[in-house]
């Protein structure tokens, strides 16, 4: 193994300080859901809950899956997301399928389509969850259904259906202010990494910013071929 990176909400930076890791400091936004369910709703933003209740109006539903076509549709999301952009997804579909045919019969993993009345997807999100914790993993939305505010539904009907199942804390997956719209906390993320060899850690900034410069690259290779559909990660 050449490289070992840990993140736990238990690890502090005082606690890792002799270990011998290197702390990468991070944020994510958290949503307590240790309160009753008309307190969680009532902390977003008030057109975000707008936005839930027109979705529900219009006969939109939260559908959890467990299929393995699941992966081709999330992804096929995800790249509209990343297309916008000039980008490509970090990580093919194969990722998904493997995560769901590990994770998927322990339990902890969430699969949520978003359906119009017809049946069609309109959006698509992962989440991961065990005992008082669950994690977003990622959602995605073409851009062409923003209106209909199905990715606003599925962020709510996710944290409806960890806090059902004991959880007590959501970790929205990571940065993005617009998260502050569904009541998310701005909170500080930790990871720690070490390296087998010491030379490796002076590369690993370099490898990010190659990985980065590879997915610009491919995203334009991409549009190259075709008018990229537009995609939103979220739609307020």
């Amino acid at each position: 193994m050449l490289d070992v990176e840990l993140a736990d909400r238990r690890l502090t930076a005082a606690g890792m300080a002799t270990s011998g890791y290197r702390q990468m400091a991070g944020r994510t936004y958290v949503v307590d859901l240790g309160r009753p369910e008309e307190d969680i709703f009532r902390a977003m933003n008030a057109k975000t809950r707008q936005y839930v209740r027109r979705a529900e109006r219009t006969g939109l539903r939260a559908e959890p899956a467990t299929d393995l076509g699941f992966a081709d549709e999330f992804h096929g999301h995800l790249r509209e997301v990343f297309a916008r952009q000039g980008l490509v997804p970090p990580y093919g579909v194969e990722r998904v399928r493997q995560l769901i045919e590990h994770v998927g019969p322990s339990g902890q993993l969430l699969l949520l389509r978003i359906r119009a009345p017809t049946g069609e997807t309109l959006a698509t999100g992962l989440a991961i969850g065990r005992n008082s914790i669950a994690v977003n993993w990622g959602a995605a939305l073409p851009r062409a259904h923003a209106g209909e505010h199905p990715i606003q539904l599925f962020w709510w009907e996710a944290m409806r259906y960890w806090r059902a199942r004991g959880a007590t804390v959501y970790d929205m997956g990571g940065d993005g202010a617009y998260k502050a719209r569904y009541g998310g906390v701005e909170t500080p993320a930790l990871s720690f990494h070490r390296p087998r060899h010491a030379v490796l850690d002076l590369g690993r900034s370099a490898v990010r910013s190659l990985m980065a410069a590879r997915l610009r690259i491919a995203g334009g290779r991409q549009r190259t071929t075709g008018p990229a559909p537009e995609a939103a990660a979220d739609g307020d």
